[in-house]
């Protein structure tokens, strides 16, 4: 390998400089107005497609200043102030009530004294709509402004509150019916329980809700809780039988509950204390078995019954009722003398279901529940047969109730469950119900599409369980101990779909009067897309401002000085040049050569900048010798290092080729050579030298033994905000302006660029390229 050492001492060079020509600085004047044209007009363009972005929002969008002054607007779909006129330039005040102007100055203050993003619910008034509930976010836009997004959730909170009151509704009529009532699982588990059911077992409801109701029962009963929970789960029949517990009676119905899918995951049980019936009957039946004959015994007995209890023959002739049956049928013991049973309710003809007609082709108790439309009346009726001493059938004890109100009440609980099932499953939002330990037991057919889960995979998983990404629930845990203070936990996570989509969802979650909790979720992805692409717009728009400020900076400061100092050697020599000395003249024109090529040099690196911005610059990559290059890009500065007394190396081997745009390499190399030796006192050394890495890219350094660069400047050296305009060691002057263009055409070019620098000790700048 040939690597040739190059150096040129600190002796006087004969090789000519290129001149740039005076010629570089005509026209311009205009260069400068086209240039701050095209910036307006890119200014302009992005926010255009800012103001396109933001009308496809569903929300109110406005930026509002520390002042309350609203500095922009865009209404939604429906105006949510109703502002006829623009609010632009308008103090919040002048256009909200009082108290709401409060509640929005403090948190457009809290969101810009803390830096974080501000979430509130409030409520307003609006003509035509009556009162409506909102959300907004207000986060922080600078250092004296903010943005929020409000949206309409008014629907979503009549909602809510729809399915709470309907919740509601079911708890109050489950706690008015006297009888127990409860909701189980298929193992049993108590899901949830009326008062007098609660009370009977000497708990709360609170307390009793999660304990096996087959846990009060004896062992013995096992066989039984099998045989039970098959045919209600399994089956879908509904129960009815009597049962024998803690010495009293209780007949009891078991009625299965069919989810939106058609499983039975549930079922209600309705019982009720009989033992005093029981114990009446029996005595009725033992004092006909004796043949008693004591009238008065009889009367008192089946007279102290409050329900109906009747005795027919096997032929449904009428032998009698009690007190409580003449009064409900409205008639008397010789009024019913010869008849039967459906006679007294106006039919000729017995009962399509009798309860009568069971027993005697049983020879067993029977049960029915009928209604009975001529006196609109619900029913249940029992029948009891007392044999003879052959085992025929003597007579028949019916005993009849009327459960019209339990039947209303049972019938007002359909309607509120399919109410509350319609709202449930009519929601915007998608909605899951957990248990107060968090596992899924309800979820709604908006939430189902959402996600492309079916309920049956949801219901019984943890709600942590698969939904969320661990990232979500990393970041925002669920918050149990805040919801059972009764508060309203809002939070934004991540959900995995069932197709392994990411949707972000807002989730408002809250505790039910039963205890469960209820959480909605909105899709706000899109939101949250136009947010991002709003927060990337704003960072251009900040990025073209810092750019345009940084173009009017070199304008006035750093075009103008090197004006100034021309301008005012051309005048010395206007005026005096017949008197000047010929080392004097031949000084100055020395000093106005400089004064040109620095000002060619600026404008080159102006037009070359403009043009990147603007993705005018031609990009044809080729492979190119390096050494060729380095030595020629520097060739011409070379007169200002030797001015300077630096010694400057190239230590490039021939054979190292690169593959990239020949002119913007030659302005990497010119403007890194330039500021090398721009900052490198008299007597010192610049060195550009190159090799290959490990991946095959090619890495270029340009070393100096200069004054080095402060630690503050090395974090933003490169970025456009930063401030690098220092003279050089010999007043040079310098604007920054040649370090951004030299990272915008290294990467370009497929490389990287950086910086080692010790503050008076010297710079080493290196940066890579693909090998040619």
């Amino acid at each position: 390998m040939n690597s040739e050492r190059e150096t040129t001492g600190n002796k006087n060079s004969n090789e000519k400089t290129l001149n740039p020509g005076i010629g570089a600085l005509e026209n311009d004047p205009e260069k400068e107005q086209v240039q701050l044209k095209k910036t307006k007009n890119l200014l302009r363009l992005s926010e255009i497609k800012i103001q396109a972005l933001t009308e496809a929002i569903p929300d109110l969008i406005f930026r509002i200043n520390r002042e309350g002054i609203y500095l922009d607007y865009k209404a939604a779909s429906s105006d949510l102030y109703h502002q006829t006129d623009s609010i632009i330039g308008k103090n919040n005040r002048e256009i909200t009530p009082p108290d709401f102007a409060d509640l929005i100055d403090a948190k457009v203050k809290l969101t810009l004294d803390t830096g974080e993003m501000q979430y509130f619910e409030y409520q307003l008034s609006i003509p035509n709509k009556g009162l409506c509930s909102y959300e907004a976010r207000l986060v922080p836009n600078g250092p004296d402004e903010v943005l929020a997004i409000v949206r309409d959730v008014t629907s979503n909170k009549l909602t809510g509150e729809a399915l709470i009151e309907s919740n509601l509704n079911q708890r109050a009529i489950m706690d008015s019916i006297s009888e127990g009532l409860l909701l189980i699982d298929k193992t049993g588990m108590i899901i949830d329980s009326n008062e007098a059911n609660a009370t009977f077992y000497g708990f709360s409801i609170d307390s009793i809700r999660g304990k096996n109701l087959f846990e009060f029962f004896p062992t013995s009963f096992k066989p039984e809780q099998e045989k039970l929970l098959n045919a209600v789960f399994e089956q879908g029949k509904v129960l009815t039988s009597e049962s024998k517990f803690h010495n009293r009676w209780y007949e009891y119905s078991v009625h299965p509950v069919i989810d939106t899918t058609g499983i039975i995951k549930k079922a209600v049980i309705n019982a009720r204390d009989i033992s005093h019936q029981k114990n009446l009957i029996h005595e009725l039946e033992t004092a006909l078995k004796e043949n008693r004959e004591s009238t008065e015994f009889l009367e008192n007995l089946i007279n102290s019954i409050p329900d109906v209890i009747g005795i027919q023959d096997n032929k449904h002739q009428i032998i009698r009722y009690n007190k409580a049956g003449y009064e409900f049928l409205n008639t008397s013991p010789e009024q019913i003398r010869g008849k039967k049973c459906f006679h007294l309710i106006d039919r000729d003809q017995e009962c399509e279901l009798c309860a009568t007609s069971i027993s005697y082709k049983t020879k067993k108790p029977a049960h029915i529940e009928r209604y009975f439309p001529e006196k609109d009346i619900w029913l249940d009726i029992r029948s009891y047969p007392i044999f003879e001493n052959n085992g025929e059938i003597r007579l028949v004890i019916e005993h009849l109730r009327d459960i019209t109100h339990i039947k209303s009440v049972e019938a007002a609980l359909r309607k509120s469950e399919e109410r509350y099932k319609e709202l449930f499953n009519s929601s915007a939002g998608g909605i899951l119900i957990g248990s107060q330990d968090g596992v899924i037991i309800q979820v709604n057919s908006t939430f189902a599409e959402m996600t492309g889960f079916t309920p049956g995979f949801l219901i019984g998983k943890h709600i942590s369980e698969g939904i969320f990404t661990a990232e979500s629930l990393k970041a925002t845990p669920f918050r149990f101990d805040l919801l059972k203070q009764g508060k309203t936990v809002t939070s934004e996570r991540t959900i995995i779909t069932s197709d392994n989509r990411l949707m972000q969802v807002e989730m408002h979650t809250h505790i039910l009067p039963d205890g469960t909790y209820q959480s909605i979720y909105h899709d706000i992805t899109e939101r949250k897309r136009a947010e991002e692409e709003i927060n990337r717009q704003n960072e251009v728009l900040k990025k073209i401002n810092l750019e345009k400020d940084k173009f009017f900076s070199i304008i006035a400061h750093d075009l103008r000085s090197p004006f100034t100092s021309f301008l005012g050697l051309t005048e010395l020599m206007a005026e005096e040049i017949d008197s000047m000395p010929k080392e004097e003249v031949r000084f100055i024109a020395n000093e106005l050569k400089k004064s040109a090529s620095n000002l060619y040099n600026l404008l080159e690196n102006l037009l070359e900048w403009s043009m990147v911005q603007r993705n005018m610059k031609p990009f044809s990559p080729q492979k190119i010798n390096l050494r060729s290059v380095a030595r020629q890009s520097t060739e011409t500065l070379r007169e200002a290092a030797t001015g300077k007394q630096i010694t400057v190396t190239l230590d490039i081997p021939d054979e190292i080729t690169v593959m990239a745009d020949r002119p913007m390499l030659d302005t990497i190399l010119r403007n890194l050579f330039s500021n090398a030796v721009k900052f490198t006192a008299k007597g010192g050394s610049v060195m550009i030298s190159a090799g290959e890495e490990h991946n095959g890219d090619i890495e270029i350094m340009i070393e100096d033994s200069g004054i080095g660069i402060p630690e503050t400047m090395l974090g933003t050296i490169f970025n456009i905000s930063g401030k690098h305009n220092r003279p050089g060691t010999s007043g040079e002057p310098s604007n920054g302006l040649g370090l951004l263009l030299c990272k915008e055409f290294i990467e370009k070019n497929g490389g990287k660029i950086g910086v080692k620098s010790t503050a008076g000790k010297g710079s080493c700048f290196y940066f890579t390229l693909p090998a040619g």
